[in-house]
């Protein structure tokens, strides 16, 4: 009885009988055209690729591979047998984790093994990017950064990883002992955007309308009497050049239609006979006088035997009181100063001489103002001097020239070339 069942399951002669349940362990255990499937002899010749499998001899193919009857062996981490066509072993899509995963890399698409390198970072797996080919962990703040995507905030600012845009002028995120924090930055930094002619005031994160002394301004510029940043003095630089007065630079004034002022490569300025008049520019901005020097040019002074006639370049200041600077007048040089509208001369005043007296230079430093004259710009002699007043800090520059009085003949000035 045993043969006869044995014959009938395809067992050989020598497969044993146990409640009526043949088992084998290898194809040799079968008779031919059986083939040994889970302990028993069959003649199926198994699953066909793409069906879902526990064992290799559960496919035709003699492979079964992640649980499904493949083509051939595909256990690397980026491919699978169940991506396309039934039973073909292709890469898993670009960006999958991979199965064990490629962290820090993700899979590329093209090949069954995790990449060891990258290009972008989405060839990186979840907190990583990709830097010079390889996947590291994205940057916590304060680290150096030159974009966002190597921060974990995906935020660079001011070349460090930060926690938000910082968008405002005067804050930042580079702020000593604030590394990745965006914080108003210190009084004297400049914006970004720029707030020039201010400096941020360490207050605000916006760009400030005003400064509180010379460290709220941009370098170069000080903060004047009204809070104003202004430049030095000696930044004033015109040469007259052409036939138009810059509006930009200077205003203007004249007293009367007998007093007027033309530019050609200089700057004439005529009173008529009769007038009493004067004409000038002044500065269309303030200055800051202090530690700085001014000098012009007098290229011609006009008929100084008229007795009331004469020609300036001086400071002035705002409140029109006060004024320092050069009276060429009468025939002679004059250190003129002007204190709460009254009139002062401190130096002795010089004969006036056209080849030795052409430049006139203003100086102010530390605590003196001080008057020089000289022939040729280069050398400059002292002629006086006093002591420095407060407005000098803000000032106007004013050349020009006039009559004080009526007078039977009129005459013309020339200056030129307004410098350092």
């Amino acid at each position: 009885m045993a043969c006869v069942l044995a014959a009938l399951c395809g067992c050989l002669p020598d497969a044993t009988v146990d409640d009526l349940q043949f088992a084998c362990d290898a194809g040799a255990s079968c008779e031919p055209g059986f083939r040994c499937w889970r302990g028993v002899c069959t003649q199926d010749a198994g699953w066909s690729l793409g069906t879902a499998c526990i064992a290799d001899d559960d496919c035709a193919g003699g492979v079964c591979s992640r649980g499904v009857c493949c083509s051939r062996r595909c256990d690397g981490a980026c491919e699978r047998c169940d991506q396309g066509p039934p039973g073909r072993c292709d890469p898993l899509p670009s960006g999958s984790a991979g199965s064990p995963t490629c962290a820090p890399y993700f899979c590329n698409g093209s090949s069954g093994a995790c990449p060891g390198n990258c290009t972008t970072d989405p060839d990186c797996a979840s907190g990583n990017y990709c830097d010079a080919g390889t996947c590291s962990l994205l940057q916590v703040l304060g680290d150096r950064c030159v974009r966002g995507g190597t921060c974990a905030s995906n935020i660079c600012v001011d070349g460090r990883c930060c926690n938000n845009p910082c968008g405002n002028a005067c804050d930042a995120c580079d702020v000593p002992s604030f590394l990745g924090q965006c914080r108003t930055v210190p009084l004297g930094r400049l914006g970004s955007p720029s707030c020039a002619p201010y400096a941020c005031n360490g207050v605000s994160p916006g760009c400030p309308t005003s400064c509180a002394s010379d460290a709220g301004c941009v370098p170069g510029l000080s903060c004047s009497f009204f809070q104003q940043c202004q430049p030095k003095v000696e930044t004033l630089y015109e040469p007259f050049n052409g036939t138009v007065l810059d509006a930009g630079t200077w205003t203007t004034y004249a007293f009367s239609p007998a007093a007027r002022f033309a530019v050609n490569n200089r700057v004439d300025f005529t009173v008529d006979p009769w007038s009493a008049s004067y004409v000038g520019l002044k500065s269309a901005k303030t200055y800051d006088g202090t530690n700085a020097r001014l000098s012009a040019q007098l290229v011609q002074s006009g008929d100084l035997s008229i007795g009331s006639f004469e020609t300036y370049f001086q400071y002035q200041a705002t409140d029109n009181q006060n004024r320092f600077g050069f009276h060429i007048g009468g025939g002679a040089i004059h250190a003129y100063e002007q204190i709460a509208g009254t009139n002062y001369e401190p130096a002795a005043p010089i004969t006036y001489n056209p080849f030795l007296h052409r430049f006139f230079r203003l100086r102010v430093d530390g605590g003196i103002a001080i008057w020089e004259i000289s022939s040729d710009a280069g050398s400059f002699t002292v002629m006086g001097s006093t002591p420095t007043k407060p407005w000098m800090q803000t000032l106007y520059v004013e050349l020009g020239a006039g009559e004080w009085a009526l007078e039977d003949a009129g005459s013309t000035s020339t200056w030129d070339n307004v410098r350092r």
